[in-house]
């Protein structure tokens, strides 16, 4: 049987602390995962060799008993979860894994004042439009706004 995969990505504006412990919460995965109508059982907080059950929707009203294990847990940035007895695959996997998010950062720089006659506008410097950076990255400082947040990567096969 041929193998397919699934792969699913958000940025979520959170510290990569307050993702990685919802993610490793697995008796809140009915509240956030796709498929999953509720945990019926667990072991807790999703560690290496931990399991837990749940009660999926597959297709429509047909709905199926899943049981899993977790197969590698690396904190706080990746975790890996093998599935069975979902009866339409043989192997599921799901790999959750957080990385920052690199924002794009667009930035244009003019003069405070009208250049002088028959001058163009001075280019911007690097220093300001580095200076712009700390801020799209989330870091906090005099005068910083809002901003970064966290990658999440899911992949199902």
């Amino acid at each position: 049987m041929a193998s397919r995969a699934a792969v699913a990505s958000t940025t979520v504006p959170a510290s990569q602390a307050a993702v990685w412990e919802l993610v490793c919460d697995t008796a809140r995965y009915a509240a956030w995962v796709e498929g999953t109508d509720e945990v019926v059982r667990t072991d807790g907080e999703a560690r290496a060799g931990s399991t837990y059950d749940e009660r999926n929707t597959v297709i429509g009203p047909v709905k199926a008993r899943s049981g899993w294990t977790v197969a590698e847990h690396e904190p706080p940035r990746r975790t890996l979860h093998r599935g069975e007895g979902i009866w339409i695959a043989d192997d599921v996997s799901i790999e959750m894994t957080l990385e920052p998010a690199r924002l794009p950062l667009h930035a244009a720089v003019r003069p405070a004042r009208p250049p002088a006659r028959g001058r163009g506008a001075p280019p911007p410097s690097r220093g300001r439009l580095r200076a712009l950076a700390p801020p799209a990255r989330g870091d906090r400082g005099a005068g910083a706004r809002r901003g970064g947040g966290l990658r999440l990567g899911a992949a199902a096969a």
